[in-house]
């Protein structure tokens, strides 16, 4: 947070009621079993709870500032702020401390691999670089990840995740950014959108706040089907196919099965995009030796003899065909293997085909394939696959597994899922 974190909830619109002890505030987090002596904490009443219910406990763990909906009531050496809508007020405080920054902003959207994109471009680009932590990446996830940038951050990279149409000219009204990343649209979130072109229109609006010297960074293959999308005074990059940026730097293929087929992917295109951004080709490989994607995403862990591949912090149809194209590297050594599907969720009028398509591709592997959720459930029933299985709930699932005694494990489906709960794979470990 800026030092003059304070203040700069009073611009945006907070009323001070009670000035404490504290001077300024590391965060701002939203829950209080999260919290440390150094946060604010944000209290706000939802439709599920009442943030306001926990703002005792969060003075008992040390902290001092808070911006609620009402007086808490709080001792004297607290610092209360009351706003009427408390997000509003941490959204325009991210907003104008972004106009303080002097680093250049980068924005990264798309329906699949953003997370992976900011990882390994914040890589890329080295020291003084700032990303935002997990996929902070929404109207609450993204002002707090920009009041956490320090104010010397040479680059701030920044996820910037939709699922209504409404939602991403807010977040480029907060975020500014000079330059930014369309990984890709599809399918994903479809059922919250009228229309293809809707869902497009709402994607792209990531640059509606750019100057005349922003740029924007695209797959080649992609602006094809929606560059008239764009606002004319927008500076493309087209970014080039994977096989093409191999040809001048086939140094790079080593990762291809390492982090997977859509990793990978997403590798190639922000390699060249640091380039473009001014990193030699030689610091960018050096700094990609050591490269991590974040958890649950082409994660191996090994348990038991077992080795796992999680990939399901999330799921689409382009994630899940990448997902599948990678998984003969990692069966190659598998005797007993088993790989795992949740449903895609929110794709609306694609669900039922697109599930029927990746389960023709998991069938292909010629191995077991157990599937988990309603949607796989209602493929699944449509067609002759004897490979598959499909479960009602995780617990079944989980029972099948442990009979199974697969030496490899491959899950992938969608957050609401969970499958990584799936695991340790032991008779005495209780499902959470």
């Amino acid at each position: 947070m800026p030092k003059h974190a304070l203040e700069l909830l009073k611009q945006a619109g907070a009323g001070l009621i009670q000035r404490g002890v504290a001077s300024t505030f590391e965060r701002v987090q939203f829950d209080s079993r999260q919290i440390g002596s150094g946060d604010a904490f944000l209290a706000r009443k939802g439709e599920n709870q009442d943030g306001h219910d926990f703002v005792l406990s969060a003075y008992e763990k040390g902290v001092r500032v808070f911006l609620t909906q009402k007086n808490p009531g709080l001792p004297d050496d607290a610092t209360v702020f009351v706003a009427e809508d408390p997000l509003l007020v941490l959204q325009e405080a991210a907003r104008l401390y972004r106009k303080t920054l002097r680093g250049k902003v980068i924005g990264i959207t798309g329906s699949v691999g953003k997370t992976s994109a900011k990882d390994m471009l914040a890589a890329l680009l080295g020291e003084k670089t700032f990303a935002s932590s997990g996929n902070f990446n929404n109207l609450t996830g993204l002002p707090y990840s920009l009041l956490q940038a320090p104010e010397d951050s040479g680059w701030i990279v920044l996820e910037m995740g939709i699922s209504t149409p409404a939602e991403m000219p807010r977040l480029a009204a907060m975020a500014c950014p000079d330059i930014a990343l369309i990984t890709g649209i599809h399918t994903s979130h479809a059922l919250n959108f009228s229309s293809r072109e809707e869902h497009i229109q709402a994607k792209v609006a990531i640059a509606s706040q750019m100057n005349q010297e922003g740029r924007l960074f695209a797959p080649e293959e992609e602006l094809k089907l929606w560059r008239s999308f764009l606002n004319p005074h927008v500076q493309v990059v087209a970014l080039k196919p994977e096989e093409e940026i191999l040809k001048d730097f086939p140094e790079l293929s080593a990762k291809r099965e390492i982090l997977g087929r859509g990793p990978f992917q997403t590798l190639t295109r922000v390699f060249q995009m640091a380039l473009e951004l001014g990193i030699l080709p030689e610091t960018a490989f050096g700094r990609i030796q050591g490269l991590r994607l974040s958890p649950l995403r082409m994660e191996l862990r090994e348990e038991s003899g077992v080795k796992i591949l999680l990939d399901c912090y999330n799921a689409a149809p382009e994630s899940m065909r990448g997902f599948l194209a990678s998984l003969p590297f990692f069966l190659k050594e598998a005797i007993r293997p088993v790989v795992v599907l949740a449903d895609m969720l929110e794709l609306g009028l694609y669900e039922k085909s697109a599930h029927e398509e990746i389960l023709r591709k998991a069938a292909d592997l010629k191995v077991p394939v157990f599937l988990l959720g309603p949607a796989f459930g209602v493929a699944f029933s449509g067609l002759s696959l004897p490979e598959c299985r499909h479960f009602e709930d995780r617990a079944e699932l989980r029972r099948a597994l442990l009979r199974e005694g697969a030496d490899f494990l491959a899950l992938k489906g969608s957050r609401g899922f969970a499958l990584e709960k799936l695991l340790p794979l032991k008779d005495d470990e209780c499902l959470a």
